[in-house]
C-alpha cells in the first residue's frame, strides 16, 4: 500500500482564479482522500497556505474536531479493511476512481478523543520509522556497491 506522508510544496502547482470560493479553500485539519487512480490513500492538510485548493483527483474532508482528529481520520481511512472496500468499489475502465457514494458508505469507528491521540502519535512513529529504515538501506546499498565496485576496479 503507498502512503503519503506529507504535502510537499515544491511539488505544488499555482493556479490564479478571481473566481474562488471560500468554501473551496482548503483549511489545516482538513483531510484529504485521493479518489481518483489505483491508490486511495488520506493524509491531514497541516499546512498554512493562504489560498490553496485540492485539484479535483481529491475528496476534501472537513472533520468535526470535537468528534474525530483529522490525523486519526486520515489514518482510519488508510486502514486495509477500509481501502479494500475502496478497491472493492471503485469505478471506470481506464481510471479508477472511488465515488462520492461509496466514501459515504465507510462507517468510522470512533474511539475516545485520548486513544485516537495514542493511535496518531504511535502512527506517527512507525512512519519514522519507516522513512529511517529506507535511509539504512539506501546508505547500506551505496556501501555495498561502492566495496564491490573496489573490486571490479582492482586489477587482478
Amino acid at each position: 500500500m503507498h502512503h503519503y506522508s506529507a504535502i510537499k510544496i515544491s511539488g505544488l502547482t499555482r493556479v490564479y482564479s478571481e473566481n474562488l470560493e471560500r468554501k473551496t479553500l482548503l483549511a489545516k485539519g482538513d483531510v484529504l482522500l485521493v479518489a481518483k487512480g489505483a491508490h486511495n490513500c488520506a493524509l491531514e492538510y497541516d499546512l498554512n497556505l493562504p489560498m490553496a485548493i485540492a485539484s479535483s483527483a481529491f475528496f476534501v474532508l472537513r472533520p468535526d474536531p470535537e468528534k474525530v482528529l483529522p490525523a486519526y481520520l486520515a489514518w482510519y481511512l488508510n486502514q486495509s479493511n477500509v481501502q479494500n472496500f475502496f478497491a472493492a468499489n471503485q469505478s471506470g475502465s481506464y481510471m479508477l476512481s472511488v465515488a462520492k457514494t461509496t466514501l459515504e458508505r465507510v462507517t468510522v469507528q470512533l474511539p475516545s478523543r485520548e486513544i485516537q491521540e495514542k493511535i496518531v502519535a504511535v502512527d506517527k512513529l512507525v512512519r519514522k520509522e519507516g522513512l529511517l529504515m529506507q535511509s539504512i538501506m539506501q546508505k547500506k546499498k551505496m556501501l555495498v556497491t561502492s566495496a564491490l565496485m573496489k573490486l571490479v576496479d582492482k586489477k587482478v
